[in-house]
């Protein structure tokens, strides 16, 4: 164990981090971008490779076959026979999935947007954090650097027979009750510390130092405006309106396969060897000795009679969609009322923070004349 340990710091590596450093090692090493990035290739392909749907079926298949019986008129017991089939289907919903695989690929690309955002969002929140315990600690260190010098106070004014007992003893209490918190605190930090290596794909082992400091700025916001510019933007909403552009596609798909004729496209060979495929040469006189029983063109026109019944499988089917748009129109509405809500929400934090933050300023600075007073 004390080898592994050995070899673990003996390549660790020191980073010293902007925040746009962290958030650049993120997004190179976050393996929900790289699976959102294999779903994303996945989803282009089949829409750039989306007209092979106009290629046609094609088979080839060849047999050699023996009677069981002796047929009566011909006296060669085996058959030589090859196949050739291609097939095209063409109908209007072939139209609606073309569309399908570009709606499925923008998609895509919101997903992809929504998981960078979720990985710079949470970098910003743990690098922030960081910092905030980094001056926390330095804050509870001061308190217990003065807890210990009231206590050495209050030691001495006790020796010397101007301080009591009491006041020895409850500057003694105050400064114990400060290291606990002071170890709690370090072990928060090596927490956090922890989960930031893991977001941007650093060994536990290695050391970090953050470079940029937490400014705080005053930024006044509107809600009407934040609400006006910014929710029709969000990638959620987003979302849901591709996932409803989806499922539309899908609804008009099943009508036109359902409701409209498929047209088809159909050419067959199937050679047949006249002779006997053992005695007799295959190709001496190939018009001669090869026939077509069955080969043909031919132009299908087929309509399913049964899916124009209202209460058919199909009808039902489809019935369920527009109630299942209908249901996701009904969120998307709920969800924008929310996204607006969230909006205002927001706002008023933000305001009653900035407020906050002034009165603690000003407590602030009344603590430290006050601290001055008392030295």
């Amino acid at each position: 164990m004390l080898l592994a340990a050995c070899t673990g710091a003996a390549f660790a590596e020191e980073y010293r981090l902007s925040l746009s450093d962290a958030i650049g090692r993120a997004l190179e090493s976050s393996l929900l971008l790289q699976a959102r990035d294999l779903n994303l290739e996945a989803k282009k392909r089949s829409r750039d490779y989306v007209w092979n749907s106009f290629i046609p079926r094609m088979g080839l298949n060849g047999a050699m076959a023996r009677m069981n019986e002796t047929p009566t008129a011909a006296a060669d017991h085996w058959n030589l026979s090859a196949g050739f089939s291609a097939q095209l289907d063409l109908s209007l919903a072939l139209v609606q999935g073309i569309r399908s695989t570009s709606l499925e690929y923008e998609a895509g690309l919101i997903d992809r947007r929504t998981a960078e955002a979720q990985v710079k969002r949470d970098v910003k929140k743990s690098y922030y954090n960081l910092i905030v315990l980094q001056e926390s600690a330095r804050i509870l260190e001061q308190s217990l650097e003065t807890a210990r010098r009231r206590y050495e106070q209050a030691r001495r004014n006790y020796e010397t027979g101007i301080g009591s007992e009491f006041e020895l003893l409850s500057a003694q209490v105050a400064w114990e009750n400060l290291k606990p918190a002071l170890e709690e605190q370090a072990m928060g930090y090596q927490t956090a510390e922890l989960s930031f290596k893991q977001l941007l794909g650093l060994k536990r082992a290695d050391t970090i130092q953050l470079l940029d400091p937490l400014r705080i700025r005053t930024v006044e916001v509107d809600a009407e405006t934040l609400i006006r510019d910014r929710v029709a933007g969000r990638l959620d909403l987003q979302a849901m309106r591709q996932a409803l552009a989806i499922q539309r596609n899908a609804r008009n798909l099943q009508r036109r396969a359902t409701y409209t004729p498929l047209l088809s496209l159909i050419y067959t060979l199937d050679p047949t060897f006249a002779g006997d495929p053992f005695r007799d040469p295959w190709f001496q006189d190939p018009r001669g000795d090869w026939m077509q029983p069955t080969g043909m063109f031919a132009v299908n026109l087929s309509l399913s009679l049964d899916a124009l019944l209202p209460f058919s499988s199909t009808a039902v089917k489809i019935a369920n969609m527009e109630s299942g748009i209908a249901e996701m129109e009904k969120a998307l509405s709920q969800s924008r009322q929310a996204a607006e809500l969230e909006i205002e929400s927001l706002v008023l934090q933000l305001r009653k923070t900035q407020a906050s933050m002034e009165v603690l300023e000003l407590n602030v600075r009344l603590a430290e004349k006050a601290y001055e007073l008392a030295e």
